[in-house]
């Protein structure tokens, strides 16, 4: 029988930059490791070929992990035209290819798409997810051969930022981020174009639709595709494209680098699938970085190897900057109140600000989040943290 995971005595958030082909339960088995924590999780995941910050919760602070998941992300993506996978990304294999306009291939069109993208939306998730349905994963009923029902959920994009365009190894760019390199390069990665490899796949055609939708600058219109029935798919989980899909993209290679801020429950890979459908082709997600989460920022992000070389607490980030929420700074009175789940009186400075929630600071940890209660006109807990979590500066 397994001995049970012991308490370390740590308390923090710690920012990953996690990389490809590595999973994230991988990373938070790699940190109980590391700190001898049994109680560690991240707060939102990666999938394995995607890239970038992962938070993760270790000890007690694990408490504030649905608060974590709540923020939005940033993401860097690189939607590939002309090709739609059975994952919705490069990991899957190929279900559809369909030509493109040539005006996808403008940086004012795309931006001009893009735009009308922030806002609302009902998506409806990859077939290759988590997400559960009577019981099973979508992943697992889709293993099996069989379609999953997975219905439509509310998400929002509050930014799309076009940077720039590959277009058959040549590129259109801005002045807001790296170009990508003309040539070949490996696939998956956000600073490369694609390898020629023979192709080898089958063509299928989707169905169209009737949805037009109106080029920003001209009178053109294109015909969108929608409701695509996915096909059977392929295994799940490789960690590099397929290799029908770089033999289809190594023909016609038209890709759009975007930063998308979005909320949580968000797929990107399938906003990459809705994006390329409505345009009246296919498409996928080629590349995936995440690049901030709430109040952190990539820069503050650790590689695994680094993390073993400082110890875990040395990592610990600032938990009211990684919420980021204003701070309460607490006297030893107020802490014992604060402890206990009592109610604390709201500043006059939080009042007149309108702050709705805060972070309960005591010496170099954060003991507690409080919301504004208009119903009592005071400060009530959301959640109390045994022992506080470390790392406030």
């Amino acid at each position: 029988m397994r001995a049970k995971r012991g308490s370390s005595g740590l308390s923090g958030i710690i920012a990953i930059d996690k990389p490809a082909g590595v999973t994230s339960h991988d990373v938070v088995s790699r940190i109980r490791r590391v700190s001898g924590e049994g109680r560690v999780g991240h707060c939102g995941t990666l999938d394995p070929f995607a890239t970038g910050l992962l938070l993760v919760c270790v000890g007690p602070a694990t408490r504030l992990a649905d608060h974590l998941m709540a923020l939005r992300k940033t993401y860097l993506a690189r939607i590939d035209f002309g090709a739609a996978t059975d994952t919705d990304d490069v990991t899957g294999e190929v279900i559809c290819t369909l030509p493109f306009d040539d005006a996808l291939s403008s940086f004012d069109f795309a931006q001009g798409y893009l735009t009308q993208l922030i806002g609302e939306h009902q998506q409806i998730p990859p077939q290759y997810s988590a997400i559960k349905h009577e019981g099973a994963k979508a992943y697992d009923v889709a293993r099996r051969g069989d379609k999953p029902f997975l219905e439509a959920r509310s998400v929002e994009v509050f930014a799309a930022q076009h940077l720039s365009i590959n277009y058959q190894g040549a590129e259109e760019t801005n002045s807001l981020g790296d170009s990508v390199p003309k040539g070949a390069g490996e696939r998956g990665s956000l600073n490369a174009v694609l390898p020629i490899d023979s192709p080898k796949y089958s063509v299928q055609q989707a169905p169209l639709c009737s949805v037009q939708i109106a080029h920003p600058n001209t009178s053109e219109s294109l015909s969108a595709p929608q409701n695509r029935e996915p096909l059977s798919p392929a295994p799940f989980g490789t960690e590099s494209p397929s290799e029908s899909v770089s033999s289809v993209m190594s023909e016609t290679l038209l890709s759009w680098n975007v930063v998308f801020e979005v909320s949580k429950g968000t797929y990107i890979r399938a906003l990459a699938r809705d994006i390329a459908c409505e345009l009246g082709t296919c498409g996928h997600l080629a590349a995936l970085r995440r690049t901030q989460s709430g109040g952190v920022s990539l820069t503050k992000a650790y590689s695994l190897e680094v993390l073993e070389q400082r110890g875990v607490q040395d990592c610990f980030l600032d938990p009211a900057q990684a919420l980021g929420l204003p701070v309460l700074i607490l006297d030893d009175e107020r802490l014992e109140y604060v402890k206990n789940g009592r109610p604390l009186s709201c500043p006059p400075s939080f009042q007149e600000q309108d702050v709705a929630k805060v972070a309960c600071v005591h010496g170099s940890s954060v003991w507690a989040l409080y919301e504004y209660s208009e119903q009592h006109g005071d400060l009530r807990p959301l959640v109390v943290i045994p022992g506080g979590v470390s790392g406030v500066q």
